[in-house]
């Protein structure tokens, strides 16, 4: 491997400019000095195992910019106070005829911890603006509503829209009151769903409401049906006699009192649905 060597000489000289001096700009004065073709990396190792620090972090001294130059800089530091970044790069802009945006001043700023102390708040007698409580802005009765107008949106009752999961509910009074249609559709033939049970679509079709694909099971049967539901309601039918007899089995050996007990608790909200 070729190992580079560095006179004394050099040596002193990176002594001297290293500290507070980005390496970039180190490697480029030693290269100019001395008719050198070293790189950035080289130069980092050297000054390293010479125990030389620049002080810059990230490779640049505190407060260096690469955007804004020193000139800049200075301009900004005596103006930026009391006054709005916007207005501030017009200054900064007209003063050196740059193109700098906003966003590249706020960013400058924001990174230094450089308030201007303007909050842009709207102030009345050097005080922050607020109107008082029941205010009316003139003109503004335009937009509210009147007593007894219905929103734009509004639906009667008997409306029915779909759920984010599939479902049709029905709207069955106002002002908001809406229902499952397939829980309407089973509790107007049977009455009232039972305490912990669900009304499940034999078919699996959540849209197909009507009498015949509808059933009434308990949850914890609900839960083991699961895995033997079909599309054919008569073998989902089927599926759900055999959990139903698997329980009753599990019931009478005294098993299902501790592991599969329903709660028969006060248990009016659940709403049955599967």
């Amino acid at each position: 491997m070729k190992m580079t060597k560095y006179s004394a000489e050099i040596d002193d000289y990176l002594r001297q400019i290293v500290p507070g001096t980005p390496f970039k700009e180190v490697t480029a004065k030693v290269n100019e000095k001395f008719g050198r073709d070293l790189t950035v990396k080289q130069v980092k190792a050297h000054c390293n195992n010479l125990k030389l620090r620049n002080g810059c972090r990230h490779g640049l001294p505190s407060g260096y910019s690469i955007l804004f130059t020193k000139a800049e800089q200075d301009f900004i530091a005596e103006h930026y106070k009391g006054i709005l970044t916007a207005d501030l790069t017009d200054m900064l802009n007209k003063e050196f005829g740059t193109d700098y945006k906003p966003s590249q001043l706020r960013s400058y700023k924001k990174n230094r911890h450089m308030s201007s102390g303007v909050d842009g708040t709207f102030r009345a007698e050097g005080r922050r603006y607020k109107l008082p409580k029941g205010t009316r802005i003139p003109g503004s009765e335009k937009g509210w509503f009147k007593k007894g107008q219905m929103p734009h949106n509004h639906m009667e009752v008997g409306a029915q829209v779909f759920t984010f999961d599939g479902y049709i509910k029905v709207k069955i009074a106002e002002p908001n009151y809406w229902e499952f249609l397939h829980k309407l559709v089973w509790q107007e033939a049977n009455g009232p769903i039972p305490p912990e049970h669900n009304i499940i679509f034999l078919d699996g079709n959540k849209q197909n409401c009507s009498l015949e694909n509808l059933y009434c099971i308990p949850k914890d049967e609900y839960g083991a049906l699961q895995s033997l539901r079909s599309e054919n309601p008569e073998i989902t039918l089927t599926a759900a006699a055999v959990v139903k007899l698997k329980y009753l089995a599990l019931e009478k050996d005294g098993k299902r009192e501790h592991k599969y007990k329903r709660k028969r608790n006060n248990t009016a909200g659940s709403d049955g649905t599967d």
